[in-house]
């Protein structure tokens, strides 16, 4: 069974009495947290969260450097 995040996010607003934007913001807001924390990324503006409503779809794009060398074989 396939969920609708926009649909949640509706339901949500509706249950809990709480625009949609702020529930956006708020998801946005933790994946965005929970990704520089992960990757372990202090630059401001290295992460962009995009949720497009009409294809119910959400993207997480990070800001990489990409170099010759190879700092650390870990990462």
């Amino acid at each position: 069974m396939s969920v609708k995040l926009k649909n949640v996010i509706e339901t949500i607003s509706r249950e809990r009495n709480i625009p949609e934007d702020v529930i956006e913001k708020a998801l946005k807001d933790g994946i965005l947290t929970a990704v520089k924390k992960e990757f372990k990324l202090r630059e401001k503006g290295a992460v962009k969260i995009i949720f497009d409503k009409e294809k119910d779809e959400l993207k997480v794009l990070i800001k990489k450097k990409v170099t010759p060398f190879v700092e650390d074989e870990t990462k």
